[in-house]
This record gives structure tokens, sequence and C-alpha cells, in this order.
């Protein structure tokens, strides 16, 4: 479905573009701010990594992106990645499309944050489980993506996926059912 909205975006529609962000838009966020982004950063490489979108969008020649839930994860994470060998995020993509600069307000770093409270919970999951299960529960439950995005992520098939996720929250449910 999220591949149709892509389609239907070269098509002409640009509505479906933003339905796609506001389906994804959290997952990627979440995603930055659980790697250590703050919410300003990742604002600006979540408007980065939709721009870089948008541009494949458009070109007719590129192919569009088989997963595109992934596909931003990815993305998203190699902006980060670039930021902290640069020290700068790249605004390229921003430019070359003409879209004004992102300017944060108190209530879009409250909703940006939200993403980054529950870092105390999340480090709790992490040390009580694998590391692959506790990446595959948050990015399902905390990143809302749904398994074939994370299984492109994680380089492995939805059934290990399921598998993870399913492994996780059985670990967690006998950890809190011993705790006083």
């Amino acid at each position: 479905e999220d591949v149709e909205l892509l389609r239907r975006t070269r098509e002409g529609e640009p509505d479906c573009f933003g339905t796609l962000f506001r389906r994804h838009h959290r997952m990627a966020l979440g995603g930055l701010v659980r790697r250590g982004a703050s919410p300003e950063l990742a604002a600006d490489l979540l408007g980065e990594t939709f721009a870089v979108l948008l541009e494949v969008v458009r070109d007719e020649r590129r192919e569009l992106p088989a997963n595109p839930a992934a596909w931003l994860l990815l993305t998203s994470g190699r902006l980060l990645i670039d930021v902290r060998r640069r020290g700068r995020a790249a605004d390229s993509a921003h430019a070359r499309l003409g879209l004004a600069p992102i300017v944060l307000q108190d209530p879009d770093i409250e909703l940006i944050l939200d993403a980054a409270r529950d870092e105390e919970l999340l480090a709790r999951i992490r040390s009580l489980l694998p590391p692959e299960q506790a990446e595959a529960l948050t990015a399902r439950v905390v990143g809302e993506a749904d398994y074939a995005a994370i299984a492109s992520a994680q380089a492995t098939s939805e059934a290990a996926v399921r598998q993870r996720v399913s492994r996780a929250l059985a670990t967690l449910r006998a950890t809190l059912r011993s705790e006083p």
C-alpha cells in the first residue's frame, strides 16, 4: 500500500505523499531519537529524509522503494551517521526542492520528546532482552513499524522478526510476573 502511495504521488497526487508522511513520521522520529538525536536534529533529519524520498519519487528514472518504511528508517539512520561524521545536518535535498527550513515550536519539541520519554523503559527492556529482540520489540511497539520494515532494517525475514517480538514479550511477561 505504501508503494502505491508513492506511485500515485509520482503520477501527480501529492496528497498521497502526505498520507505516507502521516503514516511513518513518528516511526522515523522515534528511531532518530532512540539513536541519540536531539529533538531539533531529529526534526531536521526527518525533513531531509522525506525530502530525499520526494526527490526519488519525482525522478521517473529512479525505482520507487519496495518497502518505503524500511527505506525511511535506513535513510534517516544514514543521515544521522553523516551528521555525526561531519558535525552538521545536511539539507541538500531540502534546498534542491526549495523547501523552507523546519522551525520547531514548543509543542513540536514536546511531541518529539514524547518519543524519548520512554528511554528509561527502553533501557530496562534492552537490559532484559537480547539486542535483536529489544530492537525488534521497540521498532514494532514504540516505533509502530510494520514487520516488513523491521525485517528489512534488520536484514532478516518477517517470520524471524515476529518470533523476536513474540519471545521478547514472553520474556517481559515472565519478568513482570516474577517481580513483587
